[in-house]
Order: structure tokens, then C-alpha cells, then sequence
């Protein structure tokens, strides 16, 4: 697995998809990263995310959203 610079700064990595917990794990796995795999619940504080799609509630997605 791999361990990204941000990870290294004592940063945690957190994975999540509207596909589904196994859709997040599927890809965490595909790109060898070291991430915890969650299911995102209302509430949660986060910080930066990627996304591929525009959603009008894109601001509780995140803090900061990069369209991808």
C-alpha cells in the first residue's frame, strides 16, 4: 500500500463512496492506498474531498470539494 506525503504529516486518510463501502474499498484497493474505508454519516467533519460530480449540497460534502 502506499502512504501519500499528507499521511506522512500525521494527516489520516478516510475513503467513502455513494456506491457503497465495498465501491470504496474496491478502489482504495486498485490504487494500493492506505486509507480507512467509512460509510459517510450526516454530521461527519471533512476536510477536503474528490468528487466527479457537481451536487447542489457539494458544501456539506466538505469543507473543500475538488471536482474531478
Amino acid at each position: 500500500t502506499k502512504t501519500l506525503k499528507i499521511q506522512s504529516l500525521g494527516h489520516d486518510m478516510h475513503i467513502w463512496s455513494g456506491g457503497g463501502e465495498d465501491y470504496a474499498r474496491e478502489w482504495a484497493d486498485k490504487l494500493g492506498l492506505k486509507a480507512t474505508i467509512i460509510e459517510k454519516t450526516e454530521g461527519q467533519s471533512i476536510d477536503l474531498a474528490f468528487d466527479d460530480i457537481a451536487h447542489p449540497w457539494e458544501e456539506v460534502l466538505a469543507k473543500v470539494v475538488v471536482r474531478v
